[in-house]
């Protein structure tokens, strides 16, 4: 019988969460006698949930450890609600939790009780050390650090920056991701004579295609890739193919951002918005986090790299550098099984 159960969300459907948990599977968990329960499935097949509710008790009954990788805080909180009621104290010191997302802090301040499961728990990862101190006035000591890491075999180390500037937008499509800022930065480029192009990758959010063809339509320098195919394809080779990685985000619970983790492993400096934690993720001199977050802002920091006002070579490399702290084998030894 496997010693560990883990509870998540896995592809298809890649998202942040789904990519993280199948990068834990691959690349931490590999060498660990794993039982998978994937609660995605649960939405394609009736039958799956009777499998994860029977899995789950039975983890329970033979007193197995129990990692949790969940987006909505929401369903943590009524799995450690079950795992509580069915297994006790005992079962909730055996579990671990993956936070996923930025909505944690948010969620203890609306929900005290799920504050004092999470005080029962064996230990709670959080991607960045800033999350640490945005925890603090819940009084939880049974956490550690596990950022949102990759495997480093496959990097790809800097290169002389292309004439014209090859842009990249490599995410999810939705206004909140910024997309129209990107399309207000290019009319600003444009305007400079810039010599550019940018193109874009991820799925497209339904409610917002129409919008976003019409703005690839009518921008010249603008092409839609699809989404990046990460099962045949090397996603560090692609992202190096550009010089610059863009994301002008105000997605609600973006937090680690995965996408920005790998221009790291690709070689190439990010040009973000001032959100939530990006600061720390884009260190000083490994890109440029962007004050005001509009197009005519990031047209200026674009027009500064462009003209070497902003020393590209240095910022590749630094980005390049900081991979170091977002490898899976630098955090072996934490998550282990007990």
């Amino acid at each position: 019988m496997r010693k560990l159960v883990y509870i998540g969300e896995f592809p298809p459907s890649y998202g942040g969460v789904t990519t993280k948990n199948l990068n834990i599977k691959k690349y931490l968990l590999y060498d660990m006698d794993v039982a998978y329960v994937d609660l995605q499935r649960c939405k394609r097949n009736f039958l799956y949930i009777f499998y994860a509710i029977t899995r789950v008790m039975l983890a329970v009954v033979l007193k197995q450890q129990i990692f949790i990788g969940l987006g909505m805080q929401r369903r943590v909180y009524m799995l450690l609600l079950f795992l509580k009621i069915f297994g006790g104290r005992n079962t909730l010191a055996r579990t671990k939790i993956f936070v996923m997302a930025s909505t944690l802090p948010e969620y203890c301040a609306q929900n005290p009780k799920f504050v004092a499961l999470l005080k029962q728990c064996h230990k709670l990862y959080f991607e960045l050390e800033t999350m640490f101190e945005e925890i603090k006035p819940f009084q939880l000591t049974n956490y550690a650090l596990l950022p949102n890491c990759r495997n480093g075999c496959d990097a790809v180390p800097p290169h002389k920056m292309n004439t014209p500037l090859k842009l990249l937008f490599f995410s999810r499509i939705h206004p909140q991701k910024g997309i129209e800022i990107l399309f207000a930065m290019m009319d600003e480029l444009d305007k400079k004579n810039i010599a550019y192009t940018m193109d874009f990758y991820g799925p497209i959010e339904p409610d917002f295609a129409e919008t976003f063809q019409q703005g690839i339509a009518s921008h010249k320098k603008a092409a839609y890739k699809g989404t990046f195919d990460s099962k045949n394809d090397n996603v560090y080779r692609k992202m190096n193919e550009y010089d610059l990685f863009l994301l002008p985000t105000t997605w609600p619970g973006e937090s680690c951002c995965g996408a920005i983790v790998e221009s790291k492993f690709a070689g190439i400096p990010a040009v973000v918005s001032d959100w939530h934690y990006n600061k720390e993720l884009v260190g000083e001199g490994e890109g440029v986090v962007v004050e005001r977050n509009d197009g005519i802002s990031f047209a200026k920091i674009i027009e500064q790299i462009y003209y070497n006002k902003l020393n590209y070579s240095s910022m590749a490399n630094k980005a390049y550098q900081s991979k170091s702290k977002y490898m899976f084998d630098n955090y072996r030894q934490e998550i282990s099984i007990s």
